[in-house]
């Protein structure tokens, strides 16, 4: 089993869980905060099988879109600001971190399932 770690944008992060949902992927997501641009990200792990690591980055790819942003910090984001001053970056898309999974656990209702090997979380 892998866990896939995604770090996205805020803004992409529902489009890519709905997409996982849709796919059969369970998901759990964290708020964490990006140390460029300082702005909210959304990091999204989920738990599969070895073979489905790339369905997950492919969804990840599909729904993650890059596009400009002005950052805090720039001098163009003050109302005095020189419009030539503008510092032009890219956010968006997403960073995917893969690693092993020792073991999978999960609980529901007072049970507790254990994944020795490759199961889909969720899964019979």
């Amino acid at each position: 089993m892998r866990l896939v770690i995604a770090i996205v944008q805020d803004y992409d992060a529902n489009p890519y869980l709905r997409a996982l949902a849709g796919a059969g992927f369970r998901a759990t997501l964290l708020r964490t905060t990006g140390g460029f641009l300082r702005q909210g990200n959304t990091t999204v792990l989920v738990a599969v099988e070895d073979g489905d690591v790339a369905a997950v980055t492919r969804l990840c790819r599909d729904t993650c879109a890059r596009r400009p942003a002005i950052p805090a910090w720039s001098d163009a984001a003050t109302v005095d600001a020189d419009p030539t001053d503008v510092v032009d970056v890219r956010i968006g898309g997403g960073v995917i971190f893969v690693v092993s999974l020792a073991s999978f656990r999960q609980f529901e209702a007072g049970r507790e399932r254990v994944a020795a090997g490759p199961v889909r979380p969720g899964g019979g």
